[in-house]
Formats: C-alpha cells, structure tokens, sequence
C-alpha cells in the first residue's frame, strides 16, 4: 500500500516539469520559427524573448522542484526499503506459519482418520465381545444340569438383566461376571457339590429335597423318607427338573446317601443323559397304538379277524392228505378184488379228506362203467372243494384291506397335521407329534397286517391246491387199477 501511494504521489508532481520540459525542447527544436517571426506584421523579438526567459525560469522552477522531489523521494526511499524488507520477512514468516499450519492439519486429519479406525476397530471389538458373552450365556445354560440351572439361577438373572441394556459398551459390562460365574461352576463340577431345590416326580407332583453335583451327573434324593431318589432330567416347558428314578433299590439307596452325607454308590451314565432319555421315551403298546387315532380299530379289528381265520383254516387243514397214497390205493383195491367191498370201505374212510370220500364213491360206484365212476368220483371232489377254500377269501380280502386302511389313517393323520400347521405354524415339532404318529403308525400296523396274511393265504391256498391234485392223482390211479367187464 505505500509503495503504490508513493508512486502515484511522484507522478502528480511530475506533470508540470513534464509540461515545461516539453515547451522548451520545442522551442530549442525550432529556431527557424523563430526567425521567421521578425517579418513584418509579427510581434516583436522582445516578447520571444519574455517568452523564452518565462519558459526558462518555468523549467528552472520545475527542475528545482524536480530536485527537491528527488530529493525527498531519496530520503523517503530507505524507510520504504526497509518497510519493504521488513514486509518481505513478514511475509516469508506468515508462509512459513502457513505451511506449518498445512502439515499440522494434515498430521491432524491423518491423525483423526487413525483415532476413527481404532475407534471403529474398538466398537468392533466389542459387538464381538458383546455376541459372545450372549452366545455363550445361552450355551451356559443349556451345558448346566436342571439342578444346576436352579442353583445359579440369580446370578444368571443379573446377567440377563445387563444383556438386555441398550448399548454394546454396556453389555460387555456382563463378561467379568459370566467369566465369574463359569469359574464357579467349573469348580463345583470338579469337586462336587450339594444344595437343596425342588424337583418334579414321574407323576408331576413337585418335592423337596437336596441335588448333588458332580461333573456331568446330577442327583436328587427327597427329603421325605424314603421318597424318590434318582438322576435330575430337564423337561421341555418346565421350569423344575423331573426326577428319573427307574433304578433298582440298592441304587436309589446310594443316591439318598450321597445327597444327605455326600458319599454313596450311585449309578454312572456314560451317555451324559441319553441313555435315560431313550429310556423314558419307551412306551408301552397301548401307549403306541392310541397315539394311531380312532383308524386303529378297524385296523386292530381287522388283525383279530384275520388272525382267527388263518389259525380255524390252519387246523382244518392239518387233517388233509399231505402226501401220495399209492399203499393204501393198492390195498383198497386187492380187498375189492377179493370180492371183500367192506374191508375196502373201512380202508377208504380212513383216508384223509378230501381223498377219502372221493374213494368211497368208487367203492360205491365199482360196478358202474369207468366214465361213469370218474365223472362220479370228480363231481364228489368238486363237492368238496368250497369246503376246503371255505375262508381263503375273507383272508384275502382282510390282506388287501389292512394297508388301504393304513392309508386311510395316514391320510387323516396328514390332514390334522396341516390343521395344526396352519394353527401354531411349524416352530414347535411336538405340537405336530400327534398327527405325525396318527399318519406313520397307521400305515406301520397296516403293513404288519396285510404282510401275514398274504404269506398265509398264499400258504394255505397252496395246501388246498395241493390236497386237490394229490386226490386227483390218487383217484386216478384207483381207477386205472380196477378191472372193468
């Protein structure tokens, strides 16, 4: 700002030296304008004259001036010098501080971009730890016994209730505590303890008395004497463990002894609970056969039915000719041929049906032309025939029905299925348990009916087609053997 408002103030007083300076060059450029002035007519050379010492003396004014400006402008010219100086270090120092400040922003923003990664690593870590200590407090509980569960559970109700706070960073808050509590809890499991709870019988009725635990197993004796004792079972839906206390005396009795002084023998599982539970989930026949619905009778009714048919049929035909009676055939036949048709008769009524009666009506037709004794003898076969197919049918018919009614049930069952599906949707397998059982076990005594009696009524078809061509066999050869006029 000085440097400009010297410069302008130089050139304002400059003007007017300018001025002069300019006329006397013209005047001194030109001496023949002056001479040529002195003709007649023009002013005289006395006023040239004036003129030029007025020019002169302006010039002279103005050089002074301009000396005086000069000189002014010298002593002026050092301060503004150094004021310059002075401004051009100022400067230098203010782009100095500009670029420190330029790299103490950028070692700030950089700094700042590191602080937001560590800070979004950090939150990181601590959603991780957050799902961690909630998984694992799920997992805590469903690794406990029932008993266990009853023992801890206030402190697993103060960790509940930090889980169920808002933010991450108060939730990891609940991570020394659960540390705390698995801590307890390992070594409970690694010398044992005993406390008391309540726990539920086999018949729902809930009791008091003292849990042991030690490692895996868990034990419960009732207070009351003698009461049940045997191992603690979680149950679906309840908030008490059920005791399982199908054990023989001699081990109900070690299990009241170590809950009430810690020390018995006591029945080890080293199935961790499994193989209790296959055990309980045994159920009795009628227990399985109703879970099969209302479509079990007729299925059940069919089995006795078929049952019954295949055993009156068995015994009828244990008493059929089984084999060739070519011996018996040869003796009837010598007795007729010694003229001795009683003893022939009496040999015949002792054969087996239906091969007997056939005989009996040669015996009785012996006179009679041979076609005519064997169409005889062939229409008292046909005779007997209904008689030994007599409830063949029915057992068919009883192996046919069985599986379509399993079918049937398995039908229903299926419709109820989706019924409950529709009602309580499909989170819960054990609401659909009854339809399920209602459509599979229907079909499994179906099958277990129909099977036998297929096997049977193919057996016993096969013996009545068997006696029939043995009779036939037999028949014809009486025939063949006698002697006809």
């Amino acid at each position: 700002m000085s440097r400009s408002f010297s410069t302008a103030w130089f050139a304002a007083a400059f003007r007017p030296c300018r001025a002069a300076l300019i006329v006397t060059l013209a005047v001194v450029a030109a001496p023949t304008s002056v001479a040529a002035i002195t003709e007649p007519g023009t002013p005289p050379p006395d006023a040239v004259d004036d003129a030029v010492a007025t020019v002169r003396k302006d010039i002279a004014a103005a050089t002074r001036e301009l000396a005086e400006f000069n000189r002014r402008t010298a002593d002026e010219r050092l301060p503004l010098v150094r004021g310059n100086r002075r401004l051009q270090h100022e400067n230098s120092q203010l782009r100095d501080k500009l670029s420190r400040a330029r790299r103490a922003a950028e070692s700030t923003r950089t700094a700042v971009a590191e602080a937001r990664k560590e800070i979004a690593m950090f939150e990181e870590n601590v959603r991780f730890i957050d799902n961690l200590t909630a998984e694992y407090r799920r997992a805590f509980e469903t690794r406990i016994s029932p008993g266990a569960a009853l023992l801890y559970g206030p402190d697993l109700k103060k960790l509940d209730d930090i889980l169920r706070q808002g933010a991450p960073s108060d939730r990891v808050q609940a991570l020394p505590p659960l540390l705390e509590l698995i801590k307890k809890h390992a070594d409970a499991r690694l010398g044992g303890v005993r406390f008391p709870g309540r726990a539920l019988t086999t018949v729902g009725e809930a009791v008091t008395g003292k849990f042991v635990e030690v490692g895996p197993l868990s034990f419960f004796a009732e207070t009351a004497d003698p009461g049940e004792a045997g191992v603690a079972l979680s149950r679906p839906g309840s908030s008490l463990p059920t005791i399982f206390a199908s054990f023989p005396p001699d081990q109900a009795t070690g299990i009241r002894e170590l809950a009430r002084t810690g020390k018995g023998t006591v029945p080890v599982d080293v199935t961790a609970g499994a193989a209790l539970k296959l055990q309980e989930a045994r159920e009795s026949w009628w227990q399985h056969v109703k879970k099969g619905g209302v479509i079990m009778v007729p299925i059940l009714g069919l089995a006795v039915v078929c049952a019954v048919l295949a055993i009156v049929k068995l015994i009828s035909l244990h008493f059929l000719a089984v084999g060739r009676a070519d011996n018996r055939i040869q003796a009837i036949v010598e007795a007729l041929e010694r003229g001795d048709p009683t003893r022939a008769m009496d040999l015949a009524q002792a054969l087996h049906k239906p091969l007997g009666p056939v005989i009996c009506e040669g015996i009785e037709h012996r006179d009679a032309p041979k076609e005519q004794m064997e169409e005889m003898m062939y229409e008292r076969l046909l005779a007997q025939v209904p008689a030994l197919e007599r409830f063949l049918s029915p057992l068919a018919v009883g192996a046919s029905t069985a599986p379509l009614l399993g079918l049937l049930g398995t039908v229903t069952g299926m419709i109820h299925t989706f019924r409950l599906i529709t009602v309580f949707g499909t989170g819960d397998a054990r609401v659909l348990s009854a339809g399920i059982s209602e459509a599979l076990i229907t079909t499994e005594y179906g099958l277990m009916i129909a099977v036998p009696a297929l096997l049977v009524h193919a057996y016993l078809s096969r013996r009545v087609r068997r006696a029939v061509a043995l009779t036939q066999q037999a028949a014809t050869m009486f025939v063949n053997s006698l002697k006809f006029p």
